[in-house]
């Protein structure tokens, strides 16, 4: 989906694709765009990316933990 949001102070990112979902970045979260890691200051509003992430339930989209982010183009 298409971020919507960079939060520095959550940390967080907020997505839209078919839904908007925020999701909690932490320090072992991979980040990478081009297959080199980056850091969440890299990622900007409206950049495409794709989400890997744990559900906090089977039945819902919250994210429990994210476990990888890849910048896709913007």
């Amino acid at each position: 989906g298409r971020v919507v949001r960079v939060d520095m102070g959550g940390p967080s990112l907020t997505v839209r694709g078919i839904v908007q979902i925020d999701f909690p970045i932490s320090r072992d979260t991979m980040l990478q765009r081009d297959d080199s890691d980056i850091r969440l200051s890299d990622i900007s509003v409206g950049d495409y990316v794709t989400v890997e992430y744990y559900r906090s339930e089977t039945e819902s989209r919250a994210p429990a933990k994210v476990t990888k982010v890849t910048v896709e183009y913007r």
